[in-house]
């Protein structure tokens, strides 16, 4: 299952500075010998390619959004020569109110004959005569928008309209002989001019953003793994699962951390031991969780040892040196517990964090060890 990343909100970023810049980082640089981070970062890129190539889709009305995602996605853009959005208005003229405009809108679109032929390109500068428009005129977008032409195969080029009495219809901007279909629309310039002829004094809309001259490639997402929004309209982007290195199912992303989530420091137990296996000489043990728990240690007994076994004698338990090998980790993700050099007869190794769930543990020559995983439910009631 894809992991969700939530893309971190403004007035959070100064408790996490490091964790942002990490990020922006990871997303610059996915890391070749770290795979989780590699993953993180590869998902990043897409999430980076998204805003800054459909920035109208990417950044809602949120307070913050757009320095948020251009902070996070600069490091990446610059090292690849992108452009990052930029504000500009979708349209000039039309906002003083109570007056009445006419529109002039430009494009560029692909014509697809019979057969599916290439017609090559269209481009058109269209004055619009069979509507006129009251200001303030709200919004005005040039679309592909419905069918039209013999058998109701051909996309229409449409001029969409809203103006001081709501949405205006649809003004078809461009047939051309033979129905064909239309594809690859590139908007061009709209603008609105007062039909009195007199100079428009109200100036233009507020800026949306742009793609910049030079952005990054469209996206392409998985379905049910699209880049989203939570309620409170704080974006996120999916990693999906990395491939396991020795096959079987792939290794889910472990989730991001939760800084609206209260730290619970309530000492725990050590939860209820597994089933004790042991090693022969020289061989290994390993096991993971249930589902549902975590683990939260391994207790190992040495039950035989060489005669010659090196031992550290400044004091009284004479611990073993080099009895073996303790990991702890993820499926096919195990670290090495460094603490594991020195080995008691009897002695309890900690996993490191929350949420571990496997373990493995290594004997060396002429050691036979006993070894016992402690779980804890991830939940309990």
């Amino acid at each position: 299952m894809a992991t969700k990343y939530r893309i971190p909100k403004l007035d959070t970023i100064q408790d996490g500075i490091n964790a942002f810049d990490d990020l922006a980082d990871t997303i610059a640089n996915p890391p070749a010998g770290r795979p989780l981070k590699q993953a993180i970062g590869q998902s990043g890129r897409a999430y980076c390619d998204f805003v800054g190539s459909q920035p109208g889709q990417a950044i809602v009305s949120w307070v913050g959004q757009p320095l948020v995602s251009a902070l996070l996605c600069k490091l990446y853009w610059d090292s690849q020569g992108y452009d990052a959005p930029t504000y500009a208005a979708p349209f000039t003229g039309g906002q003083c109110e109570g007056t009445v405009y006419r529109a002039t809108a430009s494009f560029v679109v692909n014509v697809r004959g019979a057969d599916d032929i290439d017609l090559g390109d269209f481009s058109a500068t269209v004055e619009v005569f069979e509507l006129t428009y009251n200001g303030p005129i709200s919004s005005a977008s040039i679309e592909l928008r419905g069918t039209g032409g013999t058998g109701g195969t051909t996309n229409l080029c449409q001029l969409i309209v809203t103006d001081a009495g709501g949405l205006r219809p649809a003004i078809t901007l461009t047939s051309r002989g033979n129905p064909g279909r239309l594809t690859n629309l590139r908007p061009g310039a709209i603008s609105f001019a007062r039909i009195s002829g007199n100079p428009d004094i109200c100036g233009d809309p507020p800026g949306v953003l742009v793609p910049g001259s030079n952005p990054p490639p469209t996206p392409t997402f998985p379905p049910g793994e699209e880049p989203g929004f939570e309620p409170d309209g704080q974006p996120f982007f999916f990693v999906p699962p990395i491939d396991s290195p020795i096959g079987g199912d792939p290794i889910d992303v472990p989730p991001q951390p939760d800084p609206d989530s209260p730290v619970d420091d309530t000492p725990t137990e050590p939860g209820e031991p597994g089933d004790p296996e042991e090693t022969v000489p020289g061989g290994e043990s390993s096991g993971c969780a249930p589902e549902g728990s975590e683990l939260t240690g391994v207790f190992v007994e040495i039950i035989e040892f060489p005669e010659n076994a090196a031992r550290f004698q400044n004091n009284q338990r004479q611990p073993f040196r080099g009895a073996g090998y303790i990991a702890m980790g993820w499926p096919a993700l195990l670290g090495v517990d460094v603490s594991g050099g020195v080995i008691n007869l009897e002695q309890f190794f900690h996993a490191q964090q929350r949420g571990i769930t496997c373990w493995r543990v290594t004997a060396n020559t002429g050691f036979e060890l006993r070894c016992t995983p402690y779980y804890r439910e991830l939940n309990p009631e």
